[in-house]
C-alpha cells in the first residue's frame, strides 16, 4: 500500500471544502469506477451537476479518469486513486485563507462522517442482526504525549490498511454478504 499523497495547496484542498464534492469522493471510493450518471443515482444530484463537480476534484487530483472501465466509450468513468491523500493542519497554518480553507475541508469531512453513523442509526433495524451485532462504535479518553498520539494513528492506519487490502483482494460475488463498512476514527487533546 502506498503512502496517502500528501495535499499542500490551498487552491487544491479548497474542492474538498464542498459538502457534494464531499459525498461524490466517498461514492466514488465505493464503487471503484464509476460514471456521472451512476453517482448521481447515489448522492441523488442531476448527472450534469455531479459532473461539475467531478471536474472540480480532478483538476484537484482528487480523482482521475478511468478509460478502461466504460465499455461503450460514451461516458467519462473516474475512480480515486489508491494511495488516497492526506493533510495537516499545520502545513495551512502560514496564511489566513490556507487556514480558514483547512478548517472548512476538515469540517466538510467530518460533517460527510456523522451525517453517515446518523444515517446508519435511523436505519440500523432494516440491516438485520447480524450487521447490528457486527457495527461498533468507540472511543477511549488516553494520557498520550504528541509523538505517542502520532504513533497511534500510524498504527491505526497499518491496521486499516491491511483491512482495506483485504477488501480490495476480494471480488464481488452475487450473493455475498459483503457491504461497504465507513470506519473512522479521530484523535485530539481535549480538556475534561
Amino acid at each position: 500500500m502506498r503512502s496517502p499523497r500528501p495535499i499542500a495547496d490551498v487552491a487544491q484542498l479548497k474542492a474538498l471544502t464542498h459538502p457534494l464534492r464531499v459525498r461524490l469522493l466517498y461514492a466514488l471510493t465505493a464503487e471503484g469506477t464509476a460514471t456521472a450518471s451512476r453517482l448521481g443515482q447515489i448522492v441523488d444530484e442531476s448527472p450534469a451537476s455531479v459532473s461539475y463537480h467531478l471536474h472540480k476534484l480532478a483538476v484537484a487530483g482528487f480523482i482521475l479518469e478511468a478509460p478502461d472501465a466504460g465499455s461503450d466509450g460514451r461516458e467519462r468513468w473516474w475512480r480515486v486513486p489508491e494511495e488516497g491523500f492526506s493533510w495537516s493542519s499545520a502545513d495551512f497554518d502560514s496564511t489566513p485563507e490556507g487556514r480558514s480553507t483547512s478548517m472548512a475541508a476538515k469540517q466538510a469531512l467530518i460533517d460527510n462522517q456523522f451525517m453517515r453513523v446518523r444515517e446508519y442509526d435511523a436505519t440500523a433495524e432494516s440491516w438485520g442482526e447480524p450487521w447490528i451485532r457486527a457495527s461498533f462504535s468507540t472511543d477511549y479518553v488516553l494520557r498520550l504525549t504528541a509523538d505517542e498520539t502520532e504513533e497511534m494513528a500510524l498504527q491505526l492506519r497499518a491496521v486499516l490498511n491491511s483491512w482495506k487490502e483485504l477488501s480490495q483482494s476480494r471480488n464481488r460475488v452475487d450473493g455475498d454478504d459483503r457491504e461497504h463498512v465507513m470506519v473512522f476514527a479521530h484523535g485530539f487533546p481535549h480538556h475534561p
